[in-house]
Parts: C-alpha cells; sequence; structure tokens
C-alpha cells in the first residue's frame, strides 16, 4: 500500500529531503534511518500528528515542523516527498504549491508523488471511503494520472509514472 522502498529508492541519499503533510511521520521516519547523510524534514498543519511524530523519533537527521506547506520556507531541496496529501488541497494550493517547487528546486531536485488516479475507480472508491472515516469534513480533489503528467510536464518536470502496487486494490 506504501512503497516506502520504491519512495527511497527515487530519493537523493543526501541532502534535505521535505515530506510535505507528513502527519504521524512514518514515511520522514523511514528515509531518515535509511540515509544518515540526509535531512528529512516532515511538514504538516496538524500540530498532534507532529508532537507524536516528534516524540517518536531520536533521530539526530529528522525534524518536523507544524507549518503551512504553502508558506514554508525550503532551503537547499534535494528532494520532496507527498504521499497522498495532494487530493486533499484544491486544485488552486496544488498548482502553487507545485510551482513553489520549482522555484525552490534545483535541476538535481527529485520530486516523488505518491497518489490516487481519478480514473482507477476502485482505489479512488477505497481511498475515498478511507478518506471519509480520517477525514469525514474534507474535499477531495483528484486528478487522473493523465492531468498529473500534463500538469507536470507544464511546469517543467520530467516526469515518470509508475504503479507501485499492481494488484492491490
Amino acid at each position: 500500500i506504501l512503497p516506502l522502498e520504491d519512495i527511497n529508492m527515487y530519493l537523493p541519499k543526501m541532502g534535505n529531503i521535505y515530506e510535505l503533510g507528513s502527519g504521524w511521520g512514518s514515511i520522514a521516519t523511514f528515509l531518515a534511518r535509511k540515509s544518515d547523510k540526509r535531512k528529512v524534514i516532515g511538514i504538516d498543519l496538524d500540530s498532534k500528528k507532529i508532537e507524536y511524530a516528534q516524540q517518536s523519533s531520536n533521530l539526530e537527521n529528522l525534524y518536523f515542523y507544524v507549518d503551512d506547506v504553502l508558506s514554508f520556507s525550503y532551503p537547499r531541496p534535494m528532494g520532496f516527498v507527498m504521499s497522498d496529501f495532494l487530493h486533499h488541497i484544491p486544485y488552486q494550493s496544488q498548482e502553487k504549491l507545485l510551482k513553489k517547487i520549482v522555484k525552490n528546486s534545483t535541476k538535481k531536485s527529485v520530486i516523488v508523488i505518491k497518489e490516487i488516479d481519478a480514473h482507477d475507480n476502485w482505489r479512488k472508491i477505497l481511498s475515498r471511503l478511507w478518506d471519509f472515516i480520517l477525514y469525514p469534513h474534507d474535499t477531495i480533489y483528484y486528478r487522473s494520472k493523465t492531468e498529473w503528467y500534463q500538469k507536470l510536464t507544464s511546469l517543467g518536470f520530467s516526469v515518470t509514472v509508475r504503479r507501485a502496487a499492481i494488484y492491490f486494490p
């Protein structure tokens, strides 16, 4: 369900890695454990989740901040991770965030996005059910794989699309 090894494989092994919408910090913690040459920074608006993440880890290369990803400053980013996060923010905010990432990135920066494809009906239904349980008041903003590809390439990204779990719904 959560292809941690794949996410790790695509990201640089050193430098600043930002997990946007980090929640409880599981991905950020995993990435920090995989390379002590990384400085992994998790950012989320939910102070309870960030407090839990901070208390759950004692890694020297792992940091968590309660902040808005749209206003956060991203010094020297080598990588970004957004896992099932973007569909929780409005389309206009998605675009604003991606433009901010482009502005702050270098040519060597890597962005890993794990999202639900709006045209993958079973996964979308199951994801929506899960989101409804966890976030009953959120409006969800899915995009199709094609829409993501077009949006990201229009912003200058080189894009590779990969479906990590083929048989899992």
